[in-house]
């Protein structure tokens, strides 16, 4: 599932490929794939419609729009990723794993989000909060200080270590994938409640979530170079 290194990049990616440019078209691929929104009222409010900022929250990409305000919200699912060029011919990528398509530039550009499995969300509102995963998410982690870090662990003594990273409630964006690196990095044993972690392991684990998250996202947007 694509974590916070890799929606990192998709939002570096929706930056330098549609930000302020108009939408000239919308293709709802998977109806299932659409959240408190119908294909219809999509398409008609994000028609003429400009991208004007790209954000991440978490494992969530916020696409802002100049359409009354309202936000584009992409969640990534298992395994989805997001594609930007100029329109072909309706190729396998499309046919397979295509959920949700923006055109842009008089329909000679497309900005697809794919999904190999078609477990991507499409959220179209204008509070994020009103998406309950993004309401209860905790802070993320780059942002925090080692105290503020630390004032975290004090309130989940009980909690695994290993349930602690990857639980978005806790902090945002980690999952599973990032956890067991983490963990690995530290030399920690992730079912190791909290509370018995010593001053010297708390230590360690802030340092890595630090390391481990940073490395990532530099790793990705290497890789993602070298493909292009």
């Amino acid at each position: 599932m694509p974590e916070l290194p890799e929606v990192t990049y998709f939002e570096q990616y929706v930056k330098r490929t549609i930000l302020n440019q108009k939408i000239s078209a919308v293709e709802c691929l998977h109806a299932s794939s659409l959240r408190g929104v119908s294909a219809k009222r999509l398409k008609s409010e994000l028609v003429g419609a400009t991208i004007r900022d790209a954000t991440r929250r978490g494992k969530f990409l916020i696409l802002e729009t100049d359409a009354n305000r309202h936000k584009l919200v992409l969640h990534f699912g298992a395994t989805g990723w997001l594609s930007y060029g100029k329109v072909v011919k309706r190729d396998e990528e499309v046919s397979k794993y295509a959920v949700f398509i923006l055109y842009m530039k008089d329909n000679e550009y497309e900005l697809r989000v794919l999904s190999k499995r078609k477990l991507g969300k499409v959220y179209w509102v204008e509070n994020v909060d009103s998406i309950a995963t993004l309401a209860k998410m905790g802070p993320e982690p780059l942002a925090l200080s080692r105290a503020e870090f630390f004032k975290l662990l004090d309130g989940k003594k009980r909690k695994q270590v290993g349930s602690f990273l990857a639980d978005q409630k806790d902090l945002a964006g980690i999952g599973n994938e990032y956890a067991t690196k983490i963990l690995v990095a530290a030399e920690l044993n992730g079912d190791v409640p909290i509370g018995n972690l010593t001053e010297k392991q708390r230590q360690r684990l802030f340092d890595q979530v630090q390391s481990v998250l940073q490395e990532a996202i530099e790793h990705v947007a290497a890789q993602k170079k070298r493909a292009s």
